[in-house]
């Protein structure tokens, strides 16, 4: 590939900044939260939350153990959460409202395949998903 070692450098710096930029939203929460609740200065909270983040980090190095977990929470908990919240979203609350709710405030409305899409299309999919995933043990 022509300037191949160009584009792998531009692509893992990339890589980095799509990396820290996601590590600063998953550690605002926290730190947003402290400082609400506990009355406590940003700075301070920023620096307690980076440091439980790091050794947290530090006891977690352990392939064996976060492989499993997540593992476990991909293969089992995501596609039950999306069956449930898909049961939830459709059938209970009703599409119809959900429909409304995804169009609020776009000039744009879904077509009527939306209706049978959401209520049969994805719930099936997502407890086929579930059912695959227990039985071959993940299907990534």
């Amino acid at each position: 590939m022509p300037f191949g070692r160009v584009f792998a450098i531009l692509f893992f710096i990339s890589l980095i900044c799509a990396s820290i930029t996601t590590l600063v939203c998953l550690l605002e929460v926290p730190i947003e939260a402290i400082q609400n609740n506990l009355h406590i200065d940003r700075k301070i909270a920023v620096i307690g939350v980076c440091i439980v983040a790091f050794a947290i980090g530090l006891f977690v190095e352990d392939g064996n153990v976060l492989g499993t977990l997540l593992d476990f929470s991909s293969i089992y908990i995501a596609p039950l959460g999306a069956f449930i919240a898909g049961v939830m979203f459709f059938w209970v609350i009703g599409v119809d409202k959900a429909k409304a709710e995804i169009e609020t405030g776009s000039s744009k409305t879904l077509g009527s395949w939306f209706k049978p899409t959401a209520k049969y299309v994805y719930v099936f999919i997502s407890i086929f998903v579930f059912v695959v995933g227990i039985m071959l043990g993940g299907i990534g």
